[in-house]
């Protein structure tokens, strides 16, 4: 979930994650739109480990994009974050939800820091 900490809107708010080998994902990002102070928005991303991976924590990072009302295009600096992946359990191996909501949170507190 992220949050628009800042006084003013952000546009054009782009959330994207960037999952190592041998994790993937089908989407390169979450479009979420506009927010205005105080509004939040929430990312939901679908990962998926490969038959090489190793059930461990996989070093991953969440970037967030967005536009300032004066037109100025922002970048949040990567903001790591561990994927943890389970042993399979004879269905395709699959990371848990919870590192879905891990890497949304942090990039929803790092909005929240640097709009303040």
């Amino acid at each position: 979930t992220f949050r628009c900490a800042g006084g003013l809107p952000v546009s054009a708010v782009i959330a994207r994650r960037f999952p190592p080998d041998p994790l993937s994902s089908a989407e390169d990002g979450a479009f979420l739109g506009e927010l205005t102070s105080g509004v939040t928005a929430t990312a939901t991303f679908a990962v998926s480990a490969g038959a090489s991976a190793l059930p461990e924590t996989y070093d991953s990072s969440v970037e967030v994009r967005y536009d300032e009302p004066d037109g100025d295009t922002r970048f949040t600096d990567g903001l790591p974050v561990g994927v943890p992946v389970s042993e399979s359990d004879g269905g395709p191996p699959l990371v848990p939800i919870g590192a879905g909501v891990m890497i949304i949170l942090v990039g929803g507190a790092y909005v929240l820091i640097r709009r303040q």
